[in-house]
This record gives structure tokens, sequence and C-alpha cells, in this order.
């Protein structure tokens, strides 16, 4: 049965053969032509490569020799940004995304859900709704934008959160099964995708690797401790409890959106950077642009 996972594994493989290289490191190492050509691969015109080419060896400039710690240490602007790095990815854990994927069987049990096969059933819907639903949200990130993906996404794991709690509470299978399919829906178009590509987008060249290291490593860490801690708190407060809360915790995670993230939709990572390494707050970095 663990050797089908070996097909999708072998087709990464093969499609990271095909990724094409970042013009910002082909820069950073002197390969001037070969990032002007990346870049008028995805822009529209040579003339909007140029320009962006210019802006990538201006950014360079400005950081100087300091990369990851050093930056870190050296630039209070880019230890803002590793900061809202961590949070997103913090928040990303704080959906709940980890229990619900590791206790989903156990989730349908207390919900009410009769019989092993039931359980494993709508567990296996839960992953289907999960893959389509990230396909949907990679093809749309771009045209939707960051935060009104945010705000629409955690507004239903909200609401999804608040059914399993509901569910919980009173023992209804049918309630706690559309409040899961509402949160790995509403998670799989915000807390999956949109974090990991702000994680990344609001971070400067020079820096990034340090910077996508933090978040990561804060991702992880948040995934292992809420996994083993969650059936504590269930036990010590109780699962609707539990659930009630994080709903609440989500709706709350609306307000640090508004006044804290930007949105990066269309604008280039030189233009963040830029405003980042300027001073301008995390929610407008991304004005200006046009």
């Amino acid at each position: 049965m663990f050797s089908i996972l070996f097909i999708p594994g072998i087709l990464l493989f093969f499609g990271t053969l095909a990724v094409p290289k970042s013009p910002k490191w082909l820069a950073s190492k002197g390969r001037n032509s070969e990032a002007l050509e990346v870049l008028k691969c995805i822009r529209e015109t040579d003339q909007e490569a140029e320009l962006e080419l210019k802006d990538i060896h201006e950014n360079i400039a400005k950081t100087g020799q300091n990369k990851g710690f050093k930056l870190f240490i050296s630039n209070k602007n880019f230890r803002r940004s590793v900061g809202l790095g961590i949070s997103l990815q913090a928040i990303g854990q704080f959906t709940g995304i980890s229990i619900v994927l590791v206790f989903a069987p156990k989730l349908f049990e207390l919900a009410g859900f009769v019989g092993l096969q039931n359980q494993l059933l709508s567990t296996v819907l839960l992953g289907v709704v999960k893959v389509i639903s990230n396909s949907i949200a990679f093809m749309i990130i771009d045209k939707c934008g960051r935060k009104p993906m945010l705000y629409g996404g955690f507004s239903a794991i909200a609401i999804g959160l608040g059914l399993v709690s509901y569910s919980l509470f009173f023992t209804i299978p049918i309630c706690a099964l559309l409040g899961l399919v509402l949160f790995m829906i509403g998670f799989s178009f915000s807390g999956g995708p949109v974090v990991w590509t702000l994680s990344s987008e609001i971070q400067p060249l020079q820096g990034r690797d340090f910077g996508v290291s933090c978040s990561t490593l804060t991702n992880w860490l948040l995934n292992m401790l809420l996994g083993t801690y969650f059936l504590v708190a269930a036990e010590k407060f109780g699962a609707g409890e539990t659930f009630a809360f994080l709903a609440v915790l989500n709706l709350s995670f609306l307000v640090f959106f508004y006044y804290f993230v930007p949105e990066t939709k269309n604008i280039p990572l030189e233009h963040l950077e830029r405003n980042l390494l300027d001073g301008k707050s995390l929610k407008r970095l991304g004005e200006n642009y046009f």
C-alpha cells in the first residue's frame, strides 16, 4: 500500500528538473543574461524584464554582503518581515489543520459516526476535498489576491470549526461532516497556499533563506505541539470547548490580516523588498507600484 507513494515522489523529482532558476539568484551570481531570459519568459514585454533586472541589482547592492542571520542582526526591517513570516505560519497551524488531519476518524467517532468504515470514508472525503480545493486555489491566487483569499478562507475555517464544536456538544454527525468539509475548503484556499506564498514573498532576497527557514521551523514545531497536546486539551476542557476556542481564535486572525498583512498580488518582489528596507509599514509593502 505504501509503495504507491513512490509515484508522486518520482513525478515531483522530474518536475523539479523543469523549474527555471530564480532570476534573483542568477543575478546575484553575475549570470545576468540568464536572469534576463527567465524574466522575459514571465513578463509581458522585454522592457518590463529589463526594468525588473535593474531593480534586482539595486536591491542586491542595497543589502550588500549581509545575508541571513547577519542581515537579521543588522537590519530591523528584515526582523519585521521574519516576524511576520513566523506569525503567518503560527496562524496557519492554529487553524487546527494538524489536529484535523491526525484525529479526523476520532472526531467523527466523537460526533456520532457509527462504525470504523464510515469514519474512514469521511476522512477520505476530507482528503479529496483538500486536493481539489488546493488545485483550484493555486489557479486563482494571482487573480483574486492574497488578502481576499485570507479573509474568505479564514471566515470559512471559523464557521467550520464552529459547526464541529456544535456537533461535538450535541452529537450531530452530519454537522461534523459539513463543518470539517467547510474547514478543509477554507484552509485550502488560505491557511495552506496563501500563508506559504506570503511567507516567502515578504522576505528580501539576501535574507530569504533565513526568513523562510524561521517560518518553516515555526510551522513544524507547532504542528508537533498541537498534534501532541490536542487530546490533553480535549480531555481537560472538552473537545467541543476546544474547537469553540479555535473558531473564535481564527475569527480574530482577520483583524491581524487587516492591520499587518500586505497585498502582494502582481507586485514584483523587488518592490516589496525596497519598501520593506525603506521602513514602510508591513501592511503597505505593496503600495505605490501601479
